[in-house]
């Protein structure tokens, strides 16, 4: 997300870290439900019943027609506690469940709020995208014949900790909170061309029956791409949520702005937790009727006839944000927000909350995945160092580690790391995997601060970008920045994990005769441009840039000397500049022209919308587009890959061809866990505690 979804930012869009639990197994485990499925082949490549579909290995979302059958949860007769151990760029700022890309990071979505509030959806199930049903609020979503309308069943042991039902309503409440308020929504995309993108302007309307409810779409669309990167946005809310202040008025709204209006607040239900939905997709942006708009002037999808319910959704996310911000009290029950915020549906439920130390315990009320833990202590470790000394001193059960902990080569092949000694011997497991993610470093196609302030005009142009990526060898990246910790990659659908969507492999860098003589044919040579009609900037202007990368990443720092080093071959500077992750996120949020490549995480992070599609990320005036890209080739591939008949094959192609960002091999992973604690490999849905057993 993110959310996240998530190229990692503020908290950064991503952790770029993938931790897992010591690798005792490598299926999923489920303690909840048993599945009968009855399939057909049909279209998509994936397996049908009456268009319910299941996936194999290699495809990313699935849908199905299930009969569940409960069983009891298996837990540990003994409790006892876990502690991890987390980065900076894995801390958490905010706790409610509906962000914007300031707060749509890994650290809210993966490493916090799916502890507490489970999306929709789950995806990730053992080493493959799929859906992952046994960990989903919601029976496989149920598509029709053509495409258009997909239908949603909740299980009826999807409870909240207060012993009532998750139900169609609590969904409904997100989806109404993001047709008032789509600016408001990190994964929201305007249309293009009049061709709708994502929630909620895909929705025409909306049915419910009992604990089920259909979404009739405006459009046909991919049901693997829908399922994974559209149905997991939606986060199930209460209806404890749905409140304003008595004060506020639809008619003339005030809305709440300071966190200071929060503390002698009295409230009352403002609607939006409900069975009707306030929008109409065949009436909404996608067809460029002009219905109502939100706070920001972003047209929405939400009905003329319903504008002052959508006025009064807007306030009910401006109070749960604020709120959601104030972590000193999201675990002081005496307090609004640590009242509102104890109620969950997930495993586990916050009790603590400091600058450096968050306490779960259970709920109890959860039962597809009982943690056998009684209580979850995550500690701040400051930077992946401490991590280390943390584990090395016994002091947490599982941490991260840092590619420059590695004192071995690494078995890509098997994933595997001889032990470094003084971890075997303090009872720790070091072990690999593969990051789900578009490896790749941001191009800022606005900066004005390279090439004596024409960065951002050279990096706008197609063949730059594709030159900047044909001179750099990934297998020198692979060998001299990740120490053989990496695969090679050259676009933003992954390779890894099996290669499911049979990506082609990186080609080799070109010759520096080869690369000297294309940057001579555009105006350049020795550095510097010499006939300004072919270089499009000024004559003297230097190939000179600078990348900011996150100082806490040692492995992201020889990523990026490395390339330094490959382009400086043929005259192009790059000047690696380390800061703090804060400063790197402020830097790339707030400054947009001044910054020409930033590096923070490994790329883009697929999760938990795990189709790579690219539509969060780099089409045009996506959230996570924050090189601030816009290219309609790429977003005519990309708008395609959404559709039916769409594939995944020529929108990499394209993102290679317009060379979107300059790519990075996908770095593998390395945790390390106490050897006690047991648990299941699943790259894609990293933080899973509540799965861990001794």
């Amino acid at each position: 997300m993110t959310a996240p979804r998530l190229r990692s930012l503020v908290g950064a869009l991503g952790l770029g870290l993938v931790l897992l639990p010591s690798a005792a197994s490598s299926a999923l485990i489920n303690h909840a439900t048993s599945s009968t499925l009855r399939t057909t082949t049909t279209a998509h490549g994936v397996t049908t019943t009456n268009r319910a579909t299941t996936t194999t290995t290699t495809h990313v979302a699935t849908t199905t027609r299930v009969t569940t059958t409960t069983k009891p949860p298996v837990i540990n007769p003994t409790p006892w506690t876990v502690t991890v151990g987390l980065p900076p760029s894995a801390w958490p700022t905010d706790i409610f469940p509906f962000m914007s890309a300031r707060d749509a990071s890994a650290a809210n979505t993966l490493w916090f709020q799916h502890l507490m509030y489970r999306p929709l959806y789950w995806m990730g199930t053992g080493n493959t995208p799929a859906l992952n049903s046994a960990n989903s609020l919601a029976l496989d979503p149920v598509y029709n014949s053509t495409d258009t309308a997909v239908t949603i069943t909740v299980k009826p042991q999807a409870l909240w900790s207060d012993g009532s039902a998750v139900t169609p309503a609590d969904i409904i409440f997100w989806l109404n909170l993001v047709a008032a308020y789509p600016s408001a929504d990190a994964n929201y995309l305007r249309p293009v061309a009049g061709v709708a993108r994502s929630l909620p302007d895909l929705i025409s309307s909306v049915t419910v029956s009992g604990n089920s409810l259909t979404l009739n779409l405006s459009r046909p669309v991919n049901p693997a791409w829908f399922t994974a990167n559209q149905l997991t946005s939606i986060t199930p809310l209460p209806s404890a949520w749905d409140i304003v202040p008595t004060t506020f008025s639809s008619t003339a709204p005030v809305y709440t702005t300071s966190p200071n209006a929060l503390a002698s607040m009295s409230t009352v239900s403002g609607g939006c937790h409900s069975n009707s939905w306030i929008g109409n997709g065949n009436s909404g942006p996608g067809n460029g009727v002009a219905n109502t708009h939100d706070v920001t002037g972003v047209l929405s999808v939400a009905t003329v006839s319903n504008r002052l319910m959508a006025r009064t959704c807007t306030e009910v996310r401006d109070v749960m944000t604020l709120l959601g911000r104030l972590r000193s009290q999201w675990a002081q029950t005496s307090s609004l927000a640590g009242r509102l915020f104890a109620l969950v549906d997930g495993p586990w439920r916050l009790s603590k909350a400091t600058d450096s130390e968050l306490t779960y315990v259970q709920n109890p009320r959860y039962s597809l995945t009982t943690p056998s833990a009684s209580t979850l202590v995550v500690t701040a470790c400051g930077s992946l160092s401490n991590c280390a000394r943390l584990v090395a001193t016994g002091k947490v059960d599982w941490a991260p580690v840092s590619l420059g902990a590695i004192k071995s080569p690494l078995d890509l092949a098997h994933l595997s790391l001889a032990q470094p000694s003084a971890w075997t011997k303090a009872g720790y497991r070091i072990s690999a995997a593969p990051s789900w993610v578009d490896p790749s470093a941001v191009i800022n196609t606005v900066s004005t601060s390279g090439a004596k302030g024409s960065a951002g005009i050279l990096l706008r142009q197609a063949w730059f970008r594709h030159f900047l990526n044909s001179i750099t060898s990934q297998a020198l990246l692979v060998k001299d920045g990740a120490k053989g910790a990496a695969i090679a990659t050259a676009g933003p659908v992954p390779g890894t994990l099996g290669n499911p969507f049979g990506i082609a492999p990186p080609t080799a860098a070109l010759s520096l005769a080869a690369a000297r003589q294309q940057l001579a044919a555009h105006g350049f040579s020795s550095g510097a441009c010499v006939n300004a009609t072919l270089c499009g900037v000024p004559v003297a202007t230097p190939l000179y840039f600078s990348i900011i990368v996150d100082s806490s990443s040692s492995a992201l720092t020889n990523l990026a000397r490395s390339l330094a080093g490959q382009w400086a071959r043929v005259g192009v500077t790059l000047t690696v500049t380390p800061i703090a992750h804060d400063q790197l996120v402020t830097t790339v949020l707030g400054s947009p022209t001044k910054w020409d490549f930033a590096l923070w995480t490994n790329g883009y992070l697929y999760s938990p919308n795990m189709y790579p599609s690219g539509e969060n990320h780099l089409a045009t005036g996506s959230a996570f587009n924050v090189g601030h890209l816009s290219d309609s080739i790429l977003d005519a591939a990309i708008t395609a890959s959404l559709t039916p008949t769409g594939n995944l094959s020529l929108y990499d192609a394209t993102a290679r061809t317009q060379a979107a960002e300059i790519w990075l091999p996908s770095l593998v992973t390395l945790y390390e866990a106490r050897r006690l604690t047991t648990g299941p490999i699943n790259p894609l849905s990293p933080f899973m505690p509540e799965s861990w057993r001794r």
